[in-house]
């Protein structure tokens, strides 16, 4: 990493870290909540010494089947932006041209 100031001496590697922090620490608490609310709604009782049918299905769904859909998603819209672009070329572009 570099470390250059820039035109008021921000440090953008810094800037960066920071937002990805942000970003990540929202990710945790919005998928923390809703998990919460999808065990809520399948009538999970916490504590109890066993769950209902429905209550297993939540936790089923909580914990395997949004997470899959959600990771589906995501990949679909990497693989979306890829094809929108050629990554080769957006390196050779930016890449120097060989010794001579």
């Amino acid at each position: 990493m570099r470390h250059e100031g820039g035109a008021g001496g921000l440090h953008t590697v810094g800037l960066g870290w920071a937002l990805n922090s942000m970003a990540s620490k929202m990710a945790f608490d919005i998928g923390g909540s809703l998990l919460a609310g999808v065990l809520a709604a399948a009538g999970l009782v916490s504590g109890a010494a066993g769950q209902t049918a429905q209550a297993q299905a939540g936790i089923h769904a909580g914990f395997l089947l949004v997470p899959a859909v959600l990771y589906l998603l995501a990949g679909g819209l990497v693989l979306r932006g890829l094809v929108a672009q050629n990554p080769v070329a957006a390196v050779n572009s930016t890449a120097s041209p060989p010794p001579t």
